[in-house]
């Protein structure tokens, strides 16, 4: 397969990354300029979409894209990312996927709480803000995070185990043609990735 990481376009905490008088957001939502962000990836991976040689080599995606899957974050900033795209390559499956959010997961920021776990979105904000995104059968009204803080220690773990469910979901498969993933996700989340990406066999990962 191709795997493609995509990070998610720029948040309220990424634009007040050196305010000192901000408290940082649990889960920020895309401004204005990551909303626009958003809109220019849809527009270039639309008309990029179709493979136009499947015979020779793709380097650069000059043949184009060709997503088979579109898979985002929980995170709110992730999901709006994705959501154009989605609507855009509108045949392609979009679906949430819980293990590829940020480190740390969804936590209080405030002095007095602070890395206290909290819940995350529920069910009802994606239904109604991201009615096409394909949503787990157990994530319900009580939110999608609503864990501790997440550790150092169970980072890396985490990212191994969603390239192990990547490569069994996706992974070459006898006579069937090559599946290309698009993961919309975080940057500290693809720092983590890389490191088994790096020895990724029988495939390809990109980050746009």
């Amino acid at each position: 397969m191709e795997l493609y990481f995509i990070r998610h376009g720029q948040s309220i905490n990424n634009v007040n990354w050196n305010n000192p008088d901000y408290v940082e957001h649990p889960d920020p939502f895309l401004t204005e300029v990551g909303l626009e962000q958003a809109k220019l990836l849809a527009k270039y991976l639309k008309e990029k979409q179709h493979i136009t040689n499947d015979k020779g080599w793709n380097n650069q995606n000059q043949y184009g894209f060709g997503f088979t899957h579109i898979y985002a974050s929980l995170m709110e900033r992730a999901t709006a990312t994705a959501a154009p795209t989605a609507r855009a390559l509108e045949s392609v499956p979009f679906s949430a996927w819980i293990d590829i959010h940020e480190e740390g997961g969804i936590y209080a920021r405030e002095a007095e709480d602070r890395f206290s776990g909290l819940p995350g979105h529920p069910r009802s904000f994606f239904k109604k803000n991201f009615p096409e995104l394909n949503l787990p059968d157990q994530y319900d009204e009580s939110g999608w995070w609503n864990r501790p803080f997440e550790s150092e220690e169970e980072r890396q773990p985490r990212a191994d185990k969603v390239l192990a469910e990547l490569i069994a979901r996706h992974g070459d498969k006898e006579g069937q043609p090559e599946e290309r993933i698009a993961i919309v996700s975080h940057g500290g989340f693809l720092y983590a990735s890389s490191r088994p990406c790096s020895n990724f066999r029988g495939g390809r990962a990109r980050m746009i």
